[in-house]
């Protein structure tokens, strides 16, 4: 099923790029990318909430039939939609054409060409021959393939970050699965995981309503160490579930914004023709982290306990910020591409 899929978060924020470009709203690209976040987290907060409703109350796989619909119906209106669709650019250099003028000519003893008056409606069309124009003067350098997106410095360590610091969340999840089971409160589960995409909601409304000002790679370096610190308090306090819920809902104030950053450092590295390619690896690196995040913790739970499971996350998380502080090196070596907006990408 998932080859089947479209990266529809990498397609929707290639539109983001390309609706505001080159225009004075361009900055409102931070704005887009955590309202996309946003929205993220409120389908994180209700989808498990309807799907578990679905296979209880209407029939064991109803909860399947939703998604496709949706995806169905909300695919065909996003592709209608074609004003957004950003364009296959290929620029074409073209040399200056040498038209002879009236000084050539009398040199040259040739008649200078007519000129066509509105009233001459047979006039002849000039030749190429005529202007000097040839079709051998149009080349296409940028005809081969396009580069590939991972050679840019810097986006391999991003991807690995995010491969590492997304294990973290399903660490939490199941994790805070195994405790509630143990202390018979597995009914609230659903509560208690919803806090902290609430918080990453509420984190996206506040990183989008502002311009946060310096690199995003110095941004994403910050939220990395403060969900590390969050997921310390979560496991000193993982036995009171109050106290951790509005823990939760503060830690997660960092979980949008660091996606949106992420996003945000792979438009600044990669041209515009492979933007959608290097926001799709992003949203790769994060699904494969996710299913390491689940695996590695179930296997610590059959070994040991839920409190040592709570170790994982911010363990793996503590493990991404060298990484983020590697790409941001090898990001700030990187030659100047030319194009695009050159903006947050040195520290």
């Amino acid at each position: 099923m998932g080859l089947t899929q479209f990266s529809f978060g990498a397609l929707v924020r290639t539109r983001w790029a390309y609706a505001l470009r080159g225009s004075q709203h361009e900055s409102l690209l931070n704005t887009a990318y955590a309202l996309e976040a946003a929205i993220d987290e409120i389908v994180f907060i209700f989808g498990p909430i309807l799907a578990a409703f679905l296979a209880t109350s209407v029939h064991p796989v109803s909860q399947l039939f939703v998604p496709t619909l949706a995806c169905g119906i909300g695919g065909a209106v996003f592709f209608s939609l074609k004003n957004t669709v950003p364009p296959v650019l290929e620029p074409i250099d073209v040399v200056a054409a040498e038209i002879p003028d009236a000084q050539s000519n009398a040199v040259t003893g040739q008649p200078a060409p007519a000129l066509q008056t509105a009233g001459d409606h047979a006039a002849p069309t000039p030749s190429p021959e005529d202007n000097g124009f040839r079709l051998r003067r149009l080349h296409r350098p940028y005809s081969a393939k396009p580069r590939n997106v991972l050679t840019y410095r810097g986006i391999l360590p991003l991807l690995v970050v995010f491969v590492v610091f997304n294990m973290s969340f399903t660490a939490f999840d199941v994790s805070m699965t195994a405790t509630m089971k143990a202390a018979g409160a597995e009914r609230f589960l659903g509560l208690q995981l919803a806090m902290f995409a609430v918080g990453s909601c509420i984190g996206a409304v506040i990183f989008g309503s502002r311009e946060m000002k310096g690199s995003h790679w110095r941004h994403m370096v910050m939220f990395l160490t403060l969900l590390t610190v969050g997921y310390v308090v979560f496991r000193m306090v993982m036995g009171n579930f109050l106290i951790l819920g509005v823990m939760e809902i503060l830690t997660g104030l960092c979980v949008s914004p660091l996606f949106a950053t992420g996003n945000l450092i792979v438009k600044d590295i990669v041209p515009a023709r492979s933007l959608t390619e290097g926001l799709s690896w992003v949203t790769t690196a994060g699904s494969v982290g996710t299913s390491f995040g689940s695996t590695i913790a179930g296997a610590v739970l059959d070994a040991s306990s839920p409190h040592m499971s709570m170790m994982i996350p911010w363990i793996v998380t503590l493990c991404a910020v060298p990484l983020a502080l590697l790409g941001w090196f090898l990001a700030r070596k990187r030659p100047g591409r030319g194009t695009g907006r050159a903006t947050n990408t040195a520290a």
